[in-house]
């Protein structure tokens, strides 16, 4: 028989479609005489996955899962790989955001202060200009008050000789 005929997963598989759809039952040496060659050791490890596969398509069921330790200890490690590079990606953003809200809130803080000075020399002038009003009131009375006594007052004046 010929050798070094490829023998994947992928032509033995051909291979067993092609004698299904000829009406023939998918055997090792079938398959070899379908692909002109091959090792039977690797047909038939292909053929019991592709025969597993097909129980499981009849059945219902999903191909079993490989546990290896060592597979899902690097996957781990994977993910937590990734998980580790997402969570320092997303601190660093938000530090850097709560790092520019810290500034703004700062500078926020600083112009209500100023606005409370505003606010407070504003009332200290409108408590001034009270002050004032009540003065210029109290000495607008005063005067008044002095006017009219001198319109009351008899007149003293001497009267221009002649």
């Amino acid at each position: 028989m010929a050798r070094g005929a490829i023998t994947t997963e992928e032509t033995v598989v051909r291979a067993i479609e092609a004698l299904i759809a000829l009406g023939s039952q998918p055997t090792v040496r079938g398959i070899r005489a379908q692909l002109g060659g091959g090792s039977p050791n690797v047909i038939a490890r292909h053929l019991a996955t592709w025969k597993r596969g097909a129980a499981d398509v009849a059945t219902g069921e999903p191909p079993p899962v490989r546990t290896d330790a060592a597979l899902i200890k690097d996957l781990a490690g994977l993910i937590d790989g990734m998980v580790r590079t997402q969570v320092n990606g997303l601190q660093a953003k938000w530090e850097a955001k709560i790092a520019e809200l810290q500034r703004l809130l700062l500078i926020e803080q600083r112009e209500v202060e100023r606005w409370k000075g505003v606010v407070a020399e504003a009332h200290m002038l409108r408590d001034e200009e009270r002050v004032a009003r009540i003065r210029a009131e109290r000495e607008a009375a005063v005067l008044a008050e002095r006017l009219a006594s001198l319109k009351k007052a008899p007149a003293t004046r001497s009267k221009p000789r002649s």
